[in-house]
């Protein structure tokens, strides 16, 4: 018996021998997948799980890392069948509730994400993962007085957590306390100094709507050469949505080409509002009042109209200006707003006008590119080419013009703009440089 009792143990010794170093080397290859999906390769860390689900295909832990993985880069078919793979196995694991809960929230399906996020806080009644998950689901589903009470109670619990800082600067920021706001983002930077949604919201400050605004411009051009204000903006945001202003423009009329090609310039006065309706339209309507040679007046107006589809957006817009001399001024464009990555997009555009007392018509295409980047820093390129009708007689004549325009914001609630414009045609060319400040006043 003794003798049996020996073997037994003798065996079992030599299986755990065997089986300690299969199951270390199993461990480091979870460790090292782990490891590159926390740096932010998804990629490389799916194929990681894929190698080790083929070793052992019941790997509850390499099926939740490849979900995870799959999730991040934004695979939702995949990673919802691996979450509910785990969950077949083990419905009350906790992390691929989370996880597949988390997976619903990317996606936009806020009502399953709720209830999912809500599943995990009956096994887990003060999941913290849970408890913030609802307060950005809260936000996402444009509810920022909801989400902003759940990120506040979580704070005080866990003051040392940057991504509840980073949830209150956005609810805060869609309720419009834009210091509030501002202060959680510096907040969360000051405990992750690296957090780019933080740094990126902290700079979005500078583009929100407050109650008041000053845009200046001052520039010079050649052809003709002149040097000084170009444009002064005053404006608010009198409620959610709702625009006013009132401008002064001196910008060598470059809404009239005609004009600018013919070096005379004017000043302007302008008053407009714009309106943001159901979130997917914005309309602008302008009138205003310009002074030309020879003591010519001309009336203006300007109106647009934008689409905010769920990808692209649509625009169009025109001016109508009846003159003093019988004559009258006219434009239509429309164009595409194309977004290619989050930091680029493509604005294709055409426009056609008849401007000037011989009515001359012209069209022209141009091509806009955006780049904006993690620090709200924008760089607008342009570049157009179209045909002019000739007058008396005259040829037609051809247009090339471009333009560059970089912003920066420089303080929470400021930006500097630098443009650069020319345009070409065989009878004259005009440059232009400017120079703009852009102010704003936050809300409390």
């Amino acid at each position: 018996m003794a003798t049996r009792q020996a073997l037994l143990s003798l065996i079992t010794l030599l299986v755990l021998a065997l089986a300690s170093p299969a199951a270390a080397q199993e461990a480091a290859q979870h460790q090292r997948a782990e490891d590159t999906l926390r740096r932010g390769n998804p990629e490389e860390a799916e194929r990681m799980f894929d190698r080790l689900l083929q070793s052992d295909p019941d790997d509850l832990r390499a099926r939740l890392g490849r979900a995870t993985a799959r999730s991040w880069r934004g695979d939702r078919s995949g990673a919802r069948a691996d979450y509910r793979s785990v969950l077949n196995a083990d419905p009350e694991h906790l992390q691929a509730i989370l996880g597949l809960a988390w997976d619903f929230a990317w996606g936009g399906l806020f009502d399953q994400s709720e209830r999912t996020f809500r599943q995990a806080l009956e096994l887990d009644p003060e999941n913290p993962d849970a408890l913030k998950g609802l307060a950005w689901v809260e936000l996402w589903r444009g509810r920022p007085a909801r989400a902003l009470e759940g990120f506040e109670a979580l704070r005080r619990e866990q003051p040392g957590e940057p991504d509840l800082a980073v949830g209150a600067g956005h609810a805060r920021l869609a309720l419009g306390h834009h210091r509030r706001a501002a202060a959680a983002f510096r907040d969360a930077l000051q405990l992750s100094p690296n957090r780019s949604d933080a740094r990126q919201g902290l700079a979005s400050l500078a583009d929100v709507p407050s109650p008041f605004e000053a845009n200046v411009w001052l520039g010079h051009s050649e052809g003709p050469d002149e040097t000084g204000l170009r444009h002064l903006e005053l404006a608010s945001w009198i409620r959610p949505g709702v625009r006013v202003w009132g401008r002064y423009d001196r910008s060598l009329a470059l809404d009239n080409p005609v004009l600018s090609r013919s070096t005379q310039d004017g000043d302007a006065f302008f008053g407009g509002i714009l309106g943001v309706w159901s979130g997917r339209w914005i309309t602008r309507l302008e009138l205003g009042r310009r002074s030309l040679e020879n003591g010519i007046e001309q009336d203006l107006v300007q109106s647009e109209a934008v689409w905010l589809g769920k990808t692209v957006t649509v625009k169009a817009g025109g001016l109508f200006g009846p003159r003093s001399d019988d004559h009258r001024d006219w434009s239509l464009y429309g164009g595409l707003g194309i977004p290619l990555r989050p930091w680029v997009r493509l604005e294709p555009l055409a426009y056609l006008s008849s401007v000037g007392p011989a009515e001359s018509s012209e069209w022209r295409l141009v091509l806009n590119s955006e780049f904006r980047t993690s620090r709200a820093i924008t760089l607008s390129l342009g570049l157009g080419a179209g045909r002019a009708e000739g007058v008396d007689g005259a040829p037609d004549t051809g247009i090339t013009t471009g333009h560059a325009l970089l912003s920066v914001p420089v303080a929470t609630y400021q930006r500097v703009h630098l443009l650069v414009r020319r345009e070409d045609t065989p009878g004259s060319d005009l440059t232009l440089v400017s120079l703009g400040l852009s102010l704003r006043m936050p809300r409390s």
